[in-house]
């Protein structure tokens, strides 16, 4: 079942990619937030480094559709998740900017 789970949440992820590359960031932003819903069934292990990624990418999303407090939202728990992770401190600190 972990497999099927870790497949859902991978093509969610790669439609989410291939959307914001297309800079269709609403219709990412939802499949960001789909893959994020799957990724509840993985396993501990893999579920906090995929979540950090997901929640990072999202505010991405938000950040480009000008919603920078959902943005420092995700970036933060993106940051608290896996707190190495660069690109979460990177999208947490211009969200900041962002609110001033």
């Amino acid at each position: 079942a972990t497999s099927t789970v870790a497949a859902a949440v991978e093509e969610a992820q790669q439609r989410g990619n291939e959307l914001f590359r297309a800079k269709d960031l609403e219709s990412a932003l939802l499949a960001y937030s789909s893959a994020l819903q799957a990724a509840l069934g993985l396993s501990a292990a893999e579920r906090d480094s995929r979540c950090a990624v997901l929640l990072s990418n999202r505010a991405a999303c938000y950040l480009g559709v000008q919603q920078a407090s959902l943005a420092a939202r995700d970036a933060r728990l993106a940051s608290r998740l896996a707190p190495d992770y660069p690109k979460a401190r990177y999208r947490l600190s211009r969200a900041l900017e962002e609110l001033g």
